[in-house]
């Protein structure tokens, strides 16, 4: 909060910053966008990682098995 309320007063605010506000709350939902972002552009890279130790190479060496077995 102490950063947020240092925002407030270096933009002309002589108030505290509060949870209300609408500026806090778009500072809010950038940092939740961007976290959720990270999380998935991490999860997507390890699903299409190339290789073996892809998550996807495994579910398709599980799949490719079951089809020799059943042919």
């Amino acid at each position: 909060m102490r950063i947020l309320a240092f925002m407030a007063i270096v933009h002309g605010q002589s108030r505290r910053a509060h949870v209300g506000d609408p500026q806090v709350q778009w500072l809010v939902r950038g940092a939740v966008a961007s976290s959720v972002l990270a999380v998935l552009a991490v999860v997507l890279r390890s699903l299409l990682s190339e290789g073996s130790s892809g998550w996807l190479a495994g579910v398709d060496g599980r799949r490719s098995a079951e089809r020799g077995q059943t042919s």
